[in-house]
């Protein structure tokens, strides 16, 4: 009786070499999707497979039929975006500050220099994935490049003041006046970087937030400690047990600034700050204070052993601020 075993062994060899002859360096076979199976997004995702679905969105995807519907909108549109940049000003005395821009750059850098601030520093933050995306959307719109590729303002301009809108892109520059102009495409360009602006570079009348913790203790241990946070992004840190030590310090960037000062001045936080009576019962040996300055004075009370939301996000915030500042 004639065996089988060779020819079957023979086949299970050349089902495995042809497998393997199409398997990519990226991962298992890829080929075209269909329709109603293209299921995943870019979002996060660029040079890779989407993170949940079938698709991808790497330089190969086209060539291998598998691109997510929308990677030309978040990747391709990313890679030849380059900057834009809004600049509004005009005319006035060296002593004022007539000038302000607003900038985003294609890694979501976001630069923002102020009006009526001279000599004041450019703020920087950096724009979330998804704010990056639907910021470019806007701002590399048809509508928009053609304004801009105009050879003529987008509308009659004064002359004592303006403002300019520059797309750069892997074409170059794209650039025009756009003083007093309005239609659908420069407004939404306009929106969009205030909507960024107002997001993730926080403007307050903030000065300062300190937490100050001690105990009573012999003249010769240190048992006091503070964490204070000011305006212009300094972090001063006073550890326990360093008795005459130096005061520790470290600059915080804008972005941690902003998310910090959101927390600081929260309203229900100022007014337990407000109250005339500390939010529980101190004992009287070891005390913790929290203190906020700003345009309205002073906001002072006791919190020891005090716990609540807004109380324990304070705390956190500076204590992750003095981790990630000054280990």
């Amino acid at each position: 009786m004639r065996s089988t075993l060779l020819p079957t062994l023979l086949l299970l060899l050349l089902s495995t070499g042809c497998a393997d002859s199409q398997t990519t360096p990226l991962g298992p076979d890829r080929g075209p999707i269909g329709k109603a199976d293209n299921v995943g997004s870019c979002l996060d995702a660029c040079d890779g497979p989407a993170l949940v679905g079938t698709c991808w969105c790497d330089d190969l995807c086209e060539s291998f039929g598998d691109c997510c519907t929308d990677k030309a909108e978040i990747c391709d549109a990313t890679s030849e975006f380059e900057s834009f940049e809004t600049f509004r000003g005009g005319f006035c005395p060296p002593d004022i500050d007539c000038s302000a821009s607003i900038e985003l750059l294609s890694d979501g850098t976001l630069r923002v220099d102020r009006m009526a601030d001279p000599g004041g520093p450019v703020h920087t933050a950096v724009v979330g994935e998804t704010d990056l995306a639907d910021a470019i959307a806007v701002l590399t719109a048809p509508d928009l490049l053609t304004v801009l590729d105009g050879a003529d303002p987008a509308c009659p301009a004064p002359t004592d003041i303006f403002e300019s809108m520059t797309l750069h892109d892997q074409n170059g520059e794209h650039r025009t006046s756009v003083t007093f102009c309005s239609d659908s495409a420069i407004d939404a360009a306009r929106n969009v970087l205030n909507a960024l602006a107002d997001k993730y570079i926080i403007t307050t009348d903030f000065e300062s937030f300190r937490v100050f913790r001690g105990g009573f203790c012999p003249p010769d241990i240190d048992c006091t400690s503070s964490v204070e946070l000011s305006a212009d992004g300094t972090l001063r840190v006073d550890r326990f047990g360093e008795p005459g030590g130096a005061i520790h310090t470290a600059t915080v960037n804008d972005f941690d600034l902003a998310n910090a000062i959101e927390v600081l001045t929260d309203s229900d936080l100022v007014a337990i700050l407000d109250g005339s009576e500390p939010p529980c019962s101190p004992p009287t040996d070891v005390f913790e204070s929290m203190q906020l300055v700003d345009g309205d004075g002073e906001h002072r009370v006791g919190v020891t052993f005090c716990s609540g939301p807004e109380i324990d996000a304070a705390r956190a915030v500076l204590d992750d601020l003095t981790e990630a500042y000054l280990p």
